[in-house]
């Protein structure tokens, strides 16, 4: 089971969260991990961010920024924090409009526990990614006195972990009105007159007829079917389920009779069903004795005729549209996590426009068609009674359930990860109202669970009412966003490598007579090669200066993307009283920047101050002290959730 921990900043009622929630899991953070080896190191060396290498999700590429101290840390906002943000990368040849709607969460890893803390943004969850927004985040992640408290394992060794999950928004929305309808048509029965019915075949078929906007017909076995003798056997068949759409349904709640002619004390039964193209009639093998039918005093058989009729109660209408839109996702946490947002669902839509016609006709369930998510089929399974109800220990709630379907053909040991969230809408102020299971954020489907959610989705109290718009005109409306957590995850390791031994001397000889630009051997620090390059007149933006800069020397065999982080001191050494000039710099070096240090670095009439001591004998010591070198390693894992069922 996924543990879990839930608490919450900003504020927050019963309905809904604002501010920032948190909770913990077992699994891995699906899209990227991020490790700082030295974490103190990184503090020292004043870096104000480190941005990690690119990973990729949902289409896009990414990267996940760390801020060591609160980013923005000049604001009055409390600055001991940590800040963890995600940016978006190399966007440079999307349109001038690009636009792109995420649902994220980061993590931090709990590592005594091996658990993933997350947090999340409850306010406003889906983030906006454009031009002018190219990242977001967290300012305030994490305090810094929580990071370092050793009962938390967020620090260990000064190690920390951190993680990110990426959903692009961007699907195809289905969505599915259902109604019972009360036969407001102007027929609802229809009567079928059977002449001659002692010399009747053995099946009979009446014509077609309309109710509730479908074509049915009445089926009769005058001596009962296969499986009844001595019997009538009597159904109701759906004539036009050929013609349904591929997985509709149509329920129809029915009554089917054989009428008294005489005293009018007709002989009935109720039937339930779904009909559809596996399932085109419902009735009755032993609907009534041929011993009752033949009994004179019943008056159900007059000048041999018997009249069969069949009454409606209610017939469903479900109609399903499709809609490409770029939405938003949410993802709610508390026990059990309430939050609204104005954003429609992004997968599916479900309308039961008449529950109260569900309950009056005794449908335990309504089963959706299939939509598809994440490259699966899925229903959404509404229990307008609550699915506990069934086994007899009624909740006062109704249900809300995804189903995943059509998973026959998947291997024996299928397995498949979702993130899913099951919405009501507020339907007086066009809202929607979601909730979610805090405790087990990602479900597990398999072949022997194949339906996850909510037995008290929410109290029949709060349904029915008025206030909260959830039931209008006997109409409600539900929702469904799936993720399936199906990725390659990729993860960097970072750390800042001190180097007791990170000091490099150089003598320039005959300085006065130097060329424009000189260049030291190549040295190695920190399992890296770097060269000293000195302009002795100053570069060609500065003048009557010594410039001095430390180059990167294998820049060029760097990974693609790959950064190294250098702390370090550039010096010119005092010969005679060891009061060296010095200045100190940080800087990420890669293939673009190879080098760093000051064009400025120390003035003309200083160096030839013969009292300094820093030329002696024309020679010139100039020294780099290097503190701390990164170290970064990068690694791809590839985690098959979603079994290959193709």
């Amino acid at each position: 089971m996924l543990g879990f921990m839930c608490s919450c900043w900003g504020q927050c009622n019963s309905n809904h969260s604002r501010g920032m929630v948190k909770l913990e899991r077992d699994l891995r953070p699906s899209h990227f991990l991020l490790k700082i080896q030295s974490y103190s190191l990184l503090v020292d060396s004043h870096m104000e961010s480190y941005e990690s290498d690119i990973f990729e999700a949902g289409g896009y590429k990414w990267r996940l920024v760390f801020y060591p101290s609160r980013k923005n840390h000049g604001s009055e906002i409390g600055t001991n924090y940590i800040s963890l943000y995600l940016r978006i990368a190399e966007f440079d040849t999307f349109p001038p409009d690009w636009e792109v709607n995420v649902c994220f969460k980061l993590y931090v890893q709990d590592q005594k526990r091996d658990k993933y803390f997350t947090i999340q943004d409850a306010a406003r969850e889906v983030k906006r990614f454009h031009a002018l927004k190219t990242e977001s985040g967290f300012p305030n992640f994490l305090s810094v006195d929580t990071l370092k408290d050793p009962s938390k394992g967020y620090l260990v060794n000064d190690c920390c972990v951190f993680g990110a999950e990426v959903f692009v928004v961007q699907c195809t929305g289905k969505s599915e009105s259902f109604s019972m309808i009360k036969p407001r048509f102007r027929t609802k029965t229809f009567t079928w007159k059977i002449e001659n019915f002692a010399a009747s075949k053995e099946y009979l078929e009446s014509k077609t007829f309309e109710v509730g906007g479908r074509s049915w017909k009445l089926a009769v076995y005058p001596k009962g079917n296969s499986v009844a003798k001595d019997c009538v056997s009597l159904y109701l068949r759906l004539d036009d389920s050929n013609n349904l759409p591929t997985k509709e349904k149509v329920y129809a709640t029915f009554k089917l009779r054989i009428r008294d002619q005489k005293h009018s004390k007709h002989f009935e039964r109720t039937a339930y069903q779904w009909f559809h193209g596996k399932s085109k009639c419902w009735g009755f093998s032993e609907f009534i004795s041929l011993k009752n039918v033949n009994n004179a005093s019943k008056r159900y058989i007059m000048n041999d005729t018997l009249v069969v009729e069949v009454e409606f109660m209610a017939v469903s209408a479900t109609t399903v549209s499709s809609q490409v839109k770029q939405l938003e996702q949410k993802l709610g946490i508390a026990e059990i996590v309430e939050m609204e947002r104005d954003l429609r669902p992004s997968h599916f839509l479900l309308k039961i426009q008449s529950y109260s016609s569900l309950l009056d006709n005794h449908m335990q369930s309504y089963e959706s068609n299939i939509f598809e998510a994440g490259g699966y089929k899925w229903r959404l399974v509404f229990y307008p009674s609550g699915k506990n109800q069934i086994s007899g220990s009624g909740t006062n709630h109704i249900s809300l359930y995804l189903r995943i379907a059509e998973f026959d053909t998947f291997p024996p040991d299928w397995e498949v990860n979702v993130c899913f969230k099951l919405y009501v809408q507020d339907q007086t102020r066009d809202k929607y109202f979601t909730i979610q299971d805090a405790a087990r954020e990602v479900k597990r489907f398999h072949a022997l669970k194949t339906e996850s959610g909510f037995p008290n989705f929410l109290s029949l109290y709060t349904f029915k009412d008025p206030s909260k718009g959830y039931l209008v005109n006997d109409c409600c409306v539900f929702g469904a966003e799936v993720f399936v957590v199906q990725c390659t995850q990729m993860s960097e390791s970072f750390s800042l490598v001190k180097t007791p031994y990170g000091t490099f001397t150089w003598k320039i000889e005959n300085f006065a007579a130097s060329k424009e630009y000189l260049e030291s051997e190549t040295f190695e620090v920190g399992r890296r090669s770097w060269k000293l390059s000195v302009y002795p007149k100053g570069d060609s933006r500065t003048k009557d200066c010594v410039s001095l800069y430390l180059r990167l020397d294998d820049s060029n065999n760097l990974p693609t993307k790959e950064k190294v982080y250098a702390t370090f001191k550039l010096r010119i050494r005092d010969q005679k009283h060891s009061k060296h000039f010095e200045r100190t710099a940080s800087h990420w070096f890669h293939a673009e920047s190879k080098g760093w240090g000051f064009g400025e670095f120390i003035s003309l009439k200083d160096v030839n101050d013969g009292s300094k001591g820093y030329i002696v004998n024309d020679t010139l010591v100039v020294q780099v002290e290097i503190m701390a070198v990164s170290a970064t390693t990068s690694t791809t894992l590839t985690s098959q959730v979603k079994q290959d069922h193709n």
